[in-house]
């Protein structure tokens, strides 16, 4: 690029100490040729730069991890205020899926959990993930469909059933789920301390 630049400024000079017009056409010719090689050359170095990635010690990753598990601790540390659990949802783009397991009580059963896969980042999902339509107004629309079809073919054919065999309500674990989350999230900063170097 210097080379050029250089070049350019010689042309120039040159162009202004001619006599002729075809002196100064010739000069002109390569002055044009030149311009557009450097206009070419800085097209390709722009390129290039906006390709090449910036490079990062792995002191300043570090730090940063460090950082972001600091901010977790502190969020973790108050488990009443849910705006700190979805910051820390947010923070780690963490996603939780749970399974359930029936379990009989006395008169009736209810879903237990019993585990589930939590995953962070960009992580893909242990399930598919439902696609559909998530509007209340298009989801109420096709139950309505549903029901007026499942009507006409099975009149009278469905009953909601005994407490204990419910088709609707169904009781999940005492605890929130965010309850669970957030003791997680507890233990396995204080087992993240123990393996960190201080």
């Amino acid at each position: 690029m210097n080379t050029i630049t250089q070049e350019l400024n010689k042309i120039s000079t040159n162009l202004a100490l001619v006599d002729t017009d075809d002196q100064r056409t010739a000069i002109s010719e390569i002055f044009n040729q030149r311009i557009e090689k450097k206009k070419q050359l800085q097209s390709e170095l722009d390129h290039l730069q906006k390709k090449a990635k910036p490079t990062r010690s792995s002191d300043s990753e570090v730090d940063q991890v460090m950082q972001i598990v600091d901010k977790l601790t502190k969020l973790a540390e108050q488990p009443e205020d849910f705006s700190k659990a979805k910051e820390i949802f947010d923070l780690t783009n963490l996603r939780m899926f749970f399974r359930f397991e029936p379990k009989k009580l006395a008169k009736r059963t209810v879903n237990k959990l019993v585990g589930g896969i939590v995953v962070f980042g960009d992580a893909d999902a242990p399930v598919k993930l439902y696609q559909g339509p998530t509007s209340s107004k298009i989801l109420k629309e096709e139950s309505r469909k549903k029901s007026k079809k499942q009507l006409k073919t099975n009149q009278n054919t469905l009953s909601s059933g005994d407490e204990d065999k419910s088709l609707r309500n169904v009781s999940r674990d005492d605890r929130a789920v965010i309850e669970l989350f957030l003791e997680a999230i507890q233990s396995w900063n204080s087992a993240m301390w123990k393996r960190l170097p201080r």
